[in-house]
């Protein structure tokens, strides 16, 4: 009975940690000048990134499972985003981030 009360008590911690997790949330804003990424956890902390969006690059690791990962790329250095987001959902976001940086670069160079 006593490690019933074990498995339930760690099923309910498990389900509230899972529904906290389901908080972060992550914000991309994009300016010919800028790219921004923002990342907001569950407990209010906040974490920005800046990014030259001429120096950035978009890529995406997909692996033998069919799974996925998104990535930002600058001066050497790379961080991963969007880990909530499925696979399709990361292949589509991907590929409009970078139509969208090429044209806001477009928009920086003179005619």
């Amino acid at each position: 009975m006593g490690f019933m009360g074990l498995d339930v008590a760690l099923i309910y911690w498990a389900f509230k940690r899972n529904y906290r997790d389901a908080k972060i949330f992550e914000q991309i804003n994009l300016t010919s000048n800028e790219l921004v990424l923002e990342r907001v956890y569950p407990s209010g902390r906040r974490q920005v990134w800046e990014f030259n969006p001429f120096w950035v690059s978009i890529g995406l690791e997909e692996h033998s499972s069919g799974s996925t990962k998104m990535q930002i790329t600058s001066h050497g250095k790379s961080m991963y985003f969007g880990s909530f987001l499925s696979d399709d959902e990361k292949r589509e976001f991907t590929a409009v981030l970078k139509r969208e940086i090429k044209h806001a670069n477009l928009s920086l160079r003179p005619n």
